[in-house]
């Protein structure tokens, strides 16, 4: 039976695990430091970060946080939903945002986002499914060593 627990240090080898699988996934390099430096914060600022476990094994992860920045209302960000490739279609990344959002829930937000790859089909369907909508999108520019980008161009035609 899968359980939803909250991150304890005496994971870390198998969150680690986890990470490093999504990291690949995604077609980046993991960065074991920044990773570290980013638990730490997390644990320091106090925000959600859950395992699910079966048997004592971590077999998935999620991260909450609440965002904002003065002038807009601060709101609740689910990050980094991992599931261990043997779990997935088992209900495991539904407990883990079930969780995240009663977390957030209680510390008093009213809104709460989630990103997702517009190729994560399945992650898109769970999402619809708890009841998220795509509210943005979201568009990335990849800055190379070719491109210039230290003085304005005048406007493509």
């Amino acid at each position: 039976m899968i359980q939803i627990r909250e991150y304890k240090d005496e994971y870390y080898t198998a969150a680690t695990q986890l990470m490093r699988k999504l990291t690949e996934l995604m077609g980046e390099s993991f960065d074991e430091f920044r990773w570290k430096t980013s638990l730490l914060a997390r644990k320091s600022a106090q925000e959600g970060m859950f395992v699910a476990l079966e048997d004592d094994q971590v077999v998935g992860m999620s991260f909450a946080e609440i965002k904002g920045r003065e002038g807009v209302s601060p709101f609740g960000y689910i990050s980094s939903v991992i599931v261990d490739r043997d779990y997935r279609g088992q209900g495991v990344g539904e407990l883990l945002i079930q969780r995240a959002v009663m977390h957030l829930g209680r510390r008093g937000l009213s809104t709460v986002r989630i990103n997702v790859r517009k190729d994560a089909v399945g992650a898109i369907k769970l999402y619809e499914k708890i009841g998220f909508i795509e509210k943005f999108r979201v568009l990335e520019l990849e800055l190379s060593k070719n491109q210039k980008w230290e003085k304005q161009q005048p406007p493509k035609a």
